[in-house]
């Protein structure tokens, strides 16, 4: 549990520096698994709380359609 929130917590400062050179929002994308819809959505509020626009690609699907979708 202390290493996911770790975790989580380094991707919230890594996120937000990112946005600066974006030219579009910020994909967040999962595959459909539990822990993964529910840190992608953790990620896609963050970010939109923070005024950050996001498309919101959670639970797509496998590896490929994840890739082929950012």
């Amino acid at each position: 549990m202390r290493k996911l929130l770790s975790s989580l917590v380094i991707l919230c400062f890594l996120a937000v520096p990112l946005n600066v050179f974006a030219a579009g929002p910020v994909n967040v994308a999962s595959k459909g698994f539990t822990e993964q819809v529910i840190l992608g959505k953790i990620m896609v509020y963050l970010l939109k709380d923070r005024g950050i626009p996001v498309k919101d690609r959670t639970s797509l699907g496998g590896t490929k359609v994840n890739r082929e979708a950012l």
